[in-house]
């Protein structure tokens, strides 16, 4: 779990969200998910932002926009996409974290970032769920 600047989420920004993620089972072995699956043991690791105001927390789900297999024991490449929206602004702190993941599997996570864009992409669907808990 990472806190990230919020002077940076300005209303209207656009942010490209990459990491590169390997799964590995509690006994050491490769685990592989399955990148179609949306629930279950296998589903393949998203990106959380959980934004904290006061005692209110909302999480953004942010899904990889990368639709290649999954490779067991490997380094698999994480994409996702984030517009701002005056409720994430709106939040005193927004962190960061990978879920989504088995109980038992390891999660390693490299080279993870937060990329301004300089482009709209407002037209890319952005694959992103917001809930309250």
């Amino acid at each position: 779990f990472q806190f990230i600047d919020q002077s940076c989420l300005t209303v209207g920004s656009f942010w490209q969200i990459q990491a590169i993620i390997k799964l590995v089972s509690a006994r050491g072995e490769a685990f592989q998910c399955d990148i179609n699956a949306s629930t279950g043991e296998y589903t393949c690791p998203i990106i959380g932002l959980m934004m904290m105001k006061g005692n209110s927390r909302n999480y953004l789900h942010v899904h990889n926009s990368v639709k290649l297999a999954w490779k067991d024991g490997a380094y698999n490449e994480f994409r996702g996409y984030l517009e701002v929206d005056q409720q994430i602004a709106s939040f005193d702190k927004v962190g960061v974290f990978v879920q989504r993941v088995k109980g038992d599997v390891d999660v390693i996570v490299d080279s993870i970032s937060m990329i301004p864009l300089t482009y709209d992409i407002s037209s890319r669907p952005l694959s992103t769920s917001v809930g309250q808990y």
